[in-house]
């Protein structure tokens, strides 16, 4: 499902129906996520996904310059001057580069920790006015999100002054639109939660965010219950997934840096699976737990 394509609204649907492609020929070695979805689902979602693009991705026209951009900057793939910090010397890793949209391809870098509440635009974070009258562990806590939102806000500010165009899709295209450009390939690695849950999004801020006629897709409130009920469980599960990789100073790769022995990391990583499946519901079976796991 190559381009060239004309217009997002070609690319758009071009990428719902690879992910309706991937579904039966798609190979992966991904971890198997919580509620996974059914083909049934996925499908539905899928198409659905299409009809939204459709509607809204004229309207992001101006947001459709064609950019190459680099998808995997994390502090591993940036190597820095030793005589400088700030001088960036050379960037690796480049094998998943692409040409597409802005719209697409403005996101935050890796290295970032971007707040889920941030802001875009001219107001800066605050730090929280009652701060020194909570305990120390909140106190940390509240400053670290604090900074993480303050050194977010610089690398927007420079994006806008040393590329306008990038910067403007950033802050001013809908976030939750973007998102839905990029999660339709890959439900049959990521499981249906983070799809339904941006179709979700989109369709209760339609009439607020002022998209035409009605939204394409609806959920009743059963539907949005039991979303919010998987929603949940997927959001711990994934807190967790990234902490055992802090924890284990790896990453979803399994890869060990060197300096670091690799049997005391792997007796580790054992430990952790055992813990995690004695806080499962009593009765899992172990090769359940292991589908759920983050390590083959």
């Amino acid at each position: 499902m190559s381009g060239p394509w004309h217009d997002l609204t070609a690319l758009g649907t071009t990428r719902a129906q690879l992910g309706i492609w991937n579904l039966s020929h798609g190979e992966t070695n991904a971890v198997r996520r919580p509620h996974f979805g059914s083909l049934e689902e996925h499908l539905h979602l899928l198409t659905a996904a299409q009809d939204v693009i459709t509607t809204l991705a004229p309207l992001l026209e101006n947001f459709s310059t064609p950019v190459l951009w680099h998808p995997d900057l994390h502090m591993g793939n940036v190597f820095v001057s030793e005589e400088d910090y700030t001088k960036i010397v050379g960037l690796i890793d480049w094998q998943f580069t692409t040409i597409l949209p802005t719209l697409t391809q403005a996101q935050w870098p890796l290295l970032l920790t971007v707040p889920d509440d941030y802001e875009t635009g001219p107001s800066v974070p605050k730090p929280q006015a009652d701060v020194n009258e909570m305990d120390p562990d909140e106190q940390k806590a509240l400053r670290e999100k604090h900074e993480e939102g303050v050194l977010a806000k610089c690398y927007e500010i420079a994006l806008n002054r040393g590329n306008p165009h990038t910067g403007s899709a950033l802050s001013e295209s809908p976030e939750v639109v973007r998102q839905l450009f990029l999660l339709c390939p890959d439900t049959y690695k990521d499981g249906i939660v983070p799809l339904r849950d941006c179709l979700i999004r989109i369709f209760k801020s339609w009439e607020s965010s002022g998209f035409p006629g009605s939204c394409p897709i609806q959920f009743t409130s059963g539907e949005l219950s039991i979303h919010q009920e998987q929603l949940a469980e997927y959001d711990d599960w994934q807190s967790l997934r990234q902490y055992t990789f802090n924890v284990l100073s790896t990453d979803e790769e399994g890869w060990v840096p060197p300096q670091l022995t690799f049997e005391v990391i792997r007796a580790h990583e054992r430990k952790l699976f055992q813990l995690y499946m004695n806080s499962q519901e009593p009765g899992i079976t172990e090769e359940k737990a292991k589908a759920l796991w983050f390590f083959s």
